[in-house]
């Protein structure tokens, strides 16, 4: 049974990280686990979950949905995250992490999503305090 969440954390390095479903259960996903060249965190996925005996016990497998970045940049991620935005809407949320030197940070939702935002995407003098 496919399970509807968003990508909470991806290390595209390592080709690794955690997908959240929409009741808020993480989830270990790998590069292996979908057909492309990252994850866009903030971005909706569906998934199915496996249970293996080998740790991390719970894994997603055949994600698929907006967040599957197949085009293949940090570029294109920012366009896709983008346009999923404007599709969805605007929504509440708190600043969950910002670091100004690196003009970046996390907002996240009321449901716990985070979404990665740039200093470029913020109105007024483009900066952000946490709270």
């Amino acid at each position: 049974m496919s399970v509807a969440g968003r990508v909470k954390k991806w290390d595209p390095n390592r080709g690794t990280g955690f997908v959240c479903s929409d009741e808020g259960v993480d989830v270990y996903v790998t590069r292996e686990s979908f057909s492309g060249i990252d994850l866009v965190v903030g971005l909706g996925v569906t998934y199915d979950v496996v249970t293996r005996a080998a740790k991390p016990e719970q894994v997603a497998t055949n994600v698929t949905g907006a967040g599957v970045c197949t085009e293949g940049s940090a570029a294109d991620a920012k366009i896709a995250l983008r346009e999923a935005m404007s599709r969805e809407g605007q929504f509440d949320g708190h600043v969950a992490n910002w670091n100004d030197l690196l003009g970046s940070g996390v907002i996240e939702d009321s449901r716990g999503h985070g979404y990665s935002v740039h200093r470029s995407n913020v109105q007024g003098n483009g900066s952000l305090v946490r709270g």
